[in-house]
Formats: structure tokens, sequence, C-alpha cells
């Protein structure tokens, strides 16, 4: 089990609701109701970093290193994402930590790209799926 990672994201992440209940067709359009539970697609970029945030810091083994992050998240790990758990002030605040937690599985891997020197930003995004909970 990996150490839980504190790590900025970029503004402007999404956390969409998808009801699957209404996702099939039959060979006419008509829709095939199937029942579905509704869960959430949450969408994040990385934000403009030096390369030793995205790919480690030999000097400082505690640091934050998003390929280590990514590679861990990868294979369809579980993993729980708190997007948002802070008020305005900063300040913890647990009606924001119970609304945006949540527990997922990495779908669509972030890709990195060279911004300047020896900073990289993140271009394609991660998109993680959220695990249903049934109710």
């Amino acid at each position: 089990m990996r150490a839980p990672a504190d790590f900025d994201i970029k503004a402007g992440w999404s956390l969409t609701p998808f009801d699957p209940t209404m996702d099939n067709f039959d060979v006419y359009s008509n829709p095939i109701p199937e029942p579905g539970v509704p869960y959430r697609i949450f969408r994040f970029q990385f934000p403009v970093d030096a390369q030793t945030v995205y790919f480690g810091d030999a000097s400082n083994p505690t640091a934050i290193d998003y390929e280590e992050l990514i590679a861990f998240l990868d294979r369809g790990q579980f993993g729980i994402y708190a997007p948002r758990y802070f008020n305005t002030a900063g300040a913890f605040d647990a009606q924001a930590a119970q609304r945006f937690t949540f527990i997922g599985r990495m779908k669509t891997l972030p890709s990195w790209d060279q911004a300047s020197a020896s900073w990289f930003q993140n271009q394609s995004g991660a998109v993680v799926q959220e695990a249903p909970i049934p109710v």
C-alpha cells in the first residue's frame, strides 16, 4: 500500500455525473433500459511543475513523483480521491470533504509535455471513474 499523496491539480477539474441506465440502444436506436447505479467521472490535470516533481528528486526521496503516482494508479488500482477538502480560506472543511471524496479507478492516464527547460505540463489530463456504491 502506498502512502497518501497530496498534490495540487490544475484549476478546472470536473466531477460529471453519469447514469448508465439509458446507455444501451438497439439497432433501431431505441433505448434498452438496464438498471445501473449512477456514478461520477472525475477529470483533472496536473499543474505546470518542475522536472523534479514530475519524475522524482533523487536528493529528496519523500517528494511527490507524478510518474510513480501514475504507475501506482495504473492497471485498475483503486484510489481514494479528494479533489477539494478545504474552504476558501484554506482551512479543512468537513462538508467539502464529504461532498467531493470518492473511491475510483484511473481510466485514462495523464500524459506530460515539456513546457520550457525543466518545466513540464500535463496535456491530456486524467479520467477517473467512481466505483459506484449501490444504495
